[in-house]
């Protein structure tokens, strides 16, 4: 029998749990929560899922409770808990795989200590940045291989402290870059603003940048409103224009006369693909998502220019920028 440990069903971690009553595999799953009601929850969202009969739920309050020998956890708490969560789980239990939520951590030293912790415990690990498992993004990355991009992108209220990452992330794994990340803060609007999350702030503004494979990119996370994300990708013979929400993108091509020819595609929800994202991981030991030494270079650079934003505009000198 599998064991299997979720750490965090507050919102997130529920979506795990939920698409996991469909493992395929004989597994224990443990919840791991200080809440009870998010316990009850998560209890019941999984049984309603009606869960196959060879899978265990079993919930506790602490990491303590878990079994020893652990195949595959995931962290899907805030970021101010995760780097002592993930400590105590990597020094008190036998973790072969781990799968950290983003954003990773709110401390710039908070990277390089996961970093040697991990390599000490031999444990690997991955960031649930999903979008390279997609088909679509695999396709698109095809599209443009080789050219140098501009990425370019607007939504209205979507939160570019939280969500940002995930864009850098795509614009990373389309071009092969690992890092080189250059972001500049200077048209972010000057009001930083409380999070959905509790204790967490947001940002909204523009974010411009460049990476060495893209060369300029810009995120708009407008102040208000509902609009859905869309985002260009442009070579110099190359666009395709993407409305994730919708499932439509929309893409044109010199070589065939800039003639427009427009796809269809879904993006899984977490409901959906931890499933079979951990079924993968136990069958190969591999899956598509970064890993944490790739991840930890895009979040570095992108987590210290919010963090001097964020003291400039207050007049702070603080380490820990709270975003989630």
């Amino acid at each position: 029998m599998l064991n299997i440990a979720i750490i965090g069903v507050g919102g997130l971690g529920m979506r795990y749990v939920q698409s996991l009553a469909k493992f395929k595999y004989e597994a224990k799953i443990q919840i791991v929560d200080v809440s009870p009601q998010a316990l009850e929850r998560t209890e019941e969202l999984f049984y309603s899922s009606n869960p196959f009969e060879h899978l265990r739920l079993e919930s506790i309050n602490e990491i303590g409770g878990l079994e020893e020998e652990l195949d595959i956890v995931a962290i899907a708490t805030g970021s101010k808990p995760r780097r002592e969560l993930a400590e105590e789980l990597l020094r008190t239990k036998h973790v072969k795989y781990l799968i950290l939520e983003k954003f990773l951590f709110p401390q710039m030293d908070d990277y390089a200590a996961m970093e040697r912790i991990i390599k000490e415990h031999g444990c690997k690990v991955w960031v649930n940045c999903a979008r390279r498992i997609f088909d679509f993004y695999i396709q698109l990355k095809e599209e443009f291989r080789g050219k140098e991009i501009t990425f370019a992108l607007r939504g209205g209220a979507w939160g570019i402290g939280c969500n940002a990452i995930h864009f850098l992330d795509l614009i990373s794994f389309m071009t092969d870059d690992m890092g080189n990340i250059h972001i500049n803060t200077g048209k972010l609007d000057q009001e930083i603003i409380a999070s959905k999350r509790n204790g967490y702030i947001e940002f909204t503004g523009t974010i411009t940048g460049s990476m060495s494979g893209c060369g300029c990119f810009s995120f708009t996370s407008d102040k208000a409103g509902d609009a859905p994300i869309i985002y260009s990708i442009i070579s110099e013979d190359k666009v395709c224009i993407v409305n994730e929400l919708g499932g439509k993108a929309v893409f044109f091509d010199a070589a065939k006369n800039w003639d427009s020819r427009e796809w269809s595609f879904s993006v899984g929800m977490q409901s959906e693909f931890t499933a079979p994202l951990f079924e993968e991981i136990i069958e190969t030991g591999e899956c598509m998502l970064p890993d944490y030494h790739t991840s930890m270079k895009i979040h570095m650079p992108f987590l210290e220019e919010l963090l001097k934003f964020m003291n400039d505009r207050n007049g702070t000198s603080e380490k820990l920028c709270p975003i989630t």
